[in-house]
């Protein structure tokens, strides 16, 4: 009896732990081995169950587009724009991601074969028959090289009405109309020419480059350091060097050798003038250069955001022009007022000397007329002989505003007036050379 009641309680435990272990649904073939299937292109995707099912089912399969679209060749053409762009400009590899990715447009006719989930985890199998998705690529493909024939012509007649501005925002629209088949030959009927219209597209905008140029009414400019140069000194041409045509909405950047300028960039106005201007010139040099150069990749910015495009046509550039600058030392006349030694003189003529400040032959036709004012004296106190040195400087800049720049006094007490002279002597030297004619060549210079 107590056998059998040991049997039985045993077979209870058994039954018992075999209705509550849960039975795991084994995994499908296709997530154990990917399947085999020419006529197909497949792709698995799968997501982590958070969120609504919607939401994580919705997730899985952008992935298992996104694994089917990495399942297609993307083959440069040696005819396509992109090949002959990359010959040049190295732009292959970045080129064939974006166009690979692109391909995931033409799969959302992919029909969703098997799908799994576990507690956590939920996994879908797409594929599209390669006819299938080949039929769908050629008929976008046809409705984008139709667009960007529409743009092409549109570009042709602005560009002969000579708005090329305006030309180079439907050549653009155009390319972007095609950007998934830059590396395919985009060819196109032309009123019964065949076209390649990416080529074409390409080619125009490479033309409008090398047509829009810079010019200035002079050859150079001459300019005194230490000047400002006004916009209208600075104002330069942009125009169309085939026709001659003054263009407007053309961005262009300046670059001074020289170096900060209030205003590096400008856009051509209806007369198609550009300008900038310097406050003031300073400059250690006989020349400087302001070089004006039509910025083609930023009139490209202005008609899209793609960077693709902008990426395809980044090489192609505009020649600009170097307009000279002819940098004149300003002049100086010097007048010496009061008790002004020899030795004195000479280290404000040398001064201004070493630092290509030129003398003026006379005073009318000075720019900067500098009057140094020294006058000195001693004084007897109880507690010895007081000397003093009184120093004022006075700057009249270009002929008019005239002004007390530096003024000031020296004094020193001994028991001799010779030695209180000497100890002032060698201190107004030093005050000269650090602190007085530093300051008159900073104003002189426009510092």
């Amino acid at each position: 009896m107590k056998k059998t009641f040991i049997y039985l309680l045993l077979i209870v435990i058994v039954a018992s732990c075999t209705t509550t272990r849960k039975v795991e649904t084994p995994l499908p073939l296709w997530l154990k081995q990917r399947p085999a299937a020419s006529e197909y292109f497949i792709g698995i995707g799968s997501s982590l169950k958070n969120g609504t099912p919607n939401s994580y089912m919705s997730s899985a399969r952008k992935d298992a587009l996104a694994d089917l679209a990495s399942g297609i060749a993307v083959n440069i053409s040696g005819v396509s724009v992109l090949a002959k762009t990359e010959n040049n400009r190295g732009i292959y590899e970045s080129f064939t991601e974006e166009i690979k990715a692109s391909s995931e447009d033409f799969l959302y006719d992919a029909e969703l074969v098997e799908q799994f989930q576990n507690d956590t985890h939920y996994w879908c199998y797409y594929r599209i028959r390669k006819s299938e998705y080949y039929r769908i690529k050629a008929e976008k493909k046809r409705e984008a090289t139709d667009i960007a024939l529409g743009k092409y012509r549109t570009g042709l007649q602005a560009d002969k009405e000579g708005d090329i501005s305006r030309a180079v925002k439907f050549y653009v629209q155009g390319l972007s109309a095609i950007r998934a088949y830059l590396a395919e030959s985009t060819k196109v009927d032309d009123n019964g020419t065949q076209i390649d219209i990416a080529g074409e597209l390409f080619n125009k905008l490479s033309d409008i480059a090398s047509r829009v140029s810079v010019y200035h009414e002079m050859r150079s400019l001459s300019v005194k350091e230490g000047s400002s140069v006004e916009p209208y000194k600075l104002t330069f041409n942009v125009i169309d060097r085939q026709t001659g045509k003054k263009l407007s909405g053309i961005p262009v950047k300046f670059k001074f050798s020289a170096g900060y300028l209030p205003k590096d960039k400008d856009l051509s106005d209806v007369d198609g003038k550009v300008s900038t201007y310097i406050d003031r010139l300073i400059s250690v040099n006989d020349t400087e250069i302001i070089e004006v150069k039509p910025d083609f990749n930023e009139l490209i910015s202005l008609s899209t955001t793609d960077l693709i495009i902008s990426g395809l046509m980044k090489g192609v550039i505009s020649s600009g022009l170097k307009f000279r600058l002819n940098v004149t030392k300003p002049t100086v006349w010097l007048i010496y007022s009061g008790d002004i030694s020899k030795a004195h003189k000479n280290t404000i003529a040398t001064y201004f000397s070493e630092n290509n400040i030129q003398m003026s032959y006379s005073e009318e036709r000075a720019d900067h007329v500098v009057v140094f004012s020294m006058n000195e004296g001693s004084n007897v106190s109880g507690q010895g002989y007081e000397s003093y040195m009184q120093i004022s400087v006075e700057l009249r800049m270009f002929k008019g505003n005239s002004k007390i720049i530096y003024d000031n006094e020296i004094r020193e007490r001994s028991s001799s007036v010779s030695d209180n002279m000497k100890v002032i002597d060698r201190k107004l030297t030093g005050k000269l050379k650090g602190v007085v004619l530093p300051m008159v060549i900073r104003k002189v210079k426009g510092l």
